[in-house]
C-alpha cells in the first residue's frame, strides 16, 4: 500500500511538473505572438504616417498648381476685358487670390501632419505594447517554475503523511488497522 502511495505521489509531482511546463511554455509563446503582433502593427502605423505626409505633400504642391491656373485665367480674362491686372481691384483680386491659395495649401499640409502624428502615437502604443509582452516573457517562466516547485512539495508532503499515517496504524488480533 506505501508503494502504491509513494507511486500516486511521483505521478502527482510529474503531472504537476508536466502541466506547469506546458502552461509556462503557452505563456511564453501567447507572449511572443504578441510581441510580433505589435511590432507589425507599429510598422504599419509607421508606414501610414508616411503614406499620409506623402499624400498631403502631394495635394499641397496640386492646391498650389490650381491656384497658379485660377490666377492665369483671371488674369487672360481682365486683360481680354481690357483692365489692368498690375493695379486695381484686379490686382487686389489676384492678392486675396493667392493669400487664400497659400492658406488652403497650408491647412492641407497641417492636416497630413495631424494624421501623420496620429499615426505615430499608434506606433508607439504599439511599440509599447511589444515591450510590455517581450517583458512578461521572464515573468511566466519564473510563475511556471514556482507552480512546478509547489506541486512538486505537495506531493511530497502528501507522500509524508501517508508514510507517518501508515507508522501510526496498529493492527487488532483480526488483522484489521486502526489508529
Amino acid at each position: 500500500m506505501a508503494e502504491y502511495a509513494v507511486a500516486i505521489a511521483v505521478a502527482g509531482v510529474v503531472i504537476a511538473v508536466a502541466g506547469a511546463g506546458v502552461a509556462t511554455y503557452s505563456a511564453v509563446q501567447q507572449a511572443e505572438t504578441q510581441k510580433k503582433l505589435a511590432k507589425s502593427e507599429k510598422k504599419q502605423r509607421e508606414i501610414e504616417a508616411d503614406a499620409v505626409r506623402e499624400s498631403a505633400k502631394f495635394e499641397e504642391r496640386q492646391a498650389r498648381r490650381r491656384l497658379m491656373l485660377v490666377r492665369g485665367e483671371n488674369q487672360a480674362a481682365f486683360a481680354a476685358a481690357g483692365f489692368e491686372t498690375t493695379s486695381g481691384t484686379p490686382l487686389v483680386q489676384d492678392i486675396d487670390l493667392v493669400t487664400q491659395g497659400e492658406l488652403d495649401a497650408l491647412n492641407i499640409r497641417r492636416a497630413g501632419e495631424m494624421s501623420a502624428t496620429t499615426s505615430i502615437y499608434e506606433s508607439n502604443v504599439a511599440g509599447f505594447r511589444a515591450q510590455a509582452a517581450e517583458r512578461s516573457i521572464p515573468l511566466s517562466i519564473a510563475g511556471g517554475v514556482l507552480s512546478a516547485g509547489s506541486g512538486a512539495v505537495s506531493a511530497y508532503q502528501q507522500t509524508n503523511y501517508y508514510q507517518a499515517r501508515k507508522k501510526t496504524l496498529t493492527t487488532d488480533m483480526s488483522g484489521r488497522r486502526y489508529a
